[in-house]
């Protein structure tokens, strides 16, 4: 779980954001936090699992994208094409979603 502190988000202070791959830990983590008084002062991004593995360096690049992919191809003998071309929407909107958080 990654944390950044300061990250202003609709007009409230944010101290920390959480970074999560799968809905499920991202729904836990806003219970428990909620449960501390803490959801306030948290935002909670949650992304797809296929993300939770492999470099994510350079995302906001086609490059970047690239080396993933080839990465992946490498080690993951099941990885399809098609896989691909649905994984390469959703590198796009991550890497914008996280820039945005740490632009503003």
């Amino acid at each position: 779980m990654a944390e950044a502190h300061g990250a202003s988000i609709e007009g409230m202070e944010q101290e920390y954001v959480h970074i999560l791959f799968g809905m499920s830990d991202a729904g836990s983590l806003k219970v428990a936090l909620s449960a501390l008084g803490k959801r306030e002062t948290s935002q909670v991004l949650a992304f797809n699992e296929l993300f939770s593995i492999g470099p994510l360096s350079g995302l906001d690049t086609i490059t970047g994208m690239q080396n993933r992919h080839l990465w992946i191809m490498e080690r993951d003998e099941n990885y399809s094409l098609s896989q691909h071309h649905n994984q390469e929407n959703q590198l796009v909107h991550m890497a914008q979603t996280v820039k945005a958080r740490w632009m503003r």
